[in-house]
């Protein structure tokens, strides 16, 4: 996540007497989630095919949170056309490719 922008649009908002408190919900189109640099050893094809997806992200056109998604161990975790943000806000486990459990209060 890249917040230095967020950080400077919200101390802008209070200085001008604008900032009010509210859930935000911006992501790549917005700036504010940011591929990092891709490392040497990621071939051209894979390259491609993430910038593709990124722009496809920004244009509305592909929402990561949708369709069949499987937790880590395997379980159907979402069967759907696309997860609210309440849902996507409630989410209690790992989807799967990442290793691990969700830390328990």
């Amino acid at each position: 996540m890249h917040w230095g922008d967020f950080y400077v649009r919200t101390a802008q908002d209070v200085l001008a007497g604008r900032w009010r408190s509210q859930s935000v919900w911006d992501g790549i189109a917005q700036g504010f989630v940011k591929l990092a640099p891709f490392c040497v050893a990621v071939p051209e094809s894979v390259r491609s095919q993430v910038l593709r997806s990124e722009q496809d992200i920004v244009r509305g056109r592909l929402h990561p949170f949708s369709g069949h998604i499987l937790d880590n161990r395997g379980g159907l975790f979402f069967d759907g056309v696309r997860m609210s943000d309440g849902q996507i806000q409630r989410m209690d486990r790992y989807v799967m490719g990442v290793e691990g459990s969700v830390p328990r209060p």
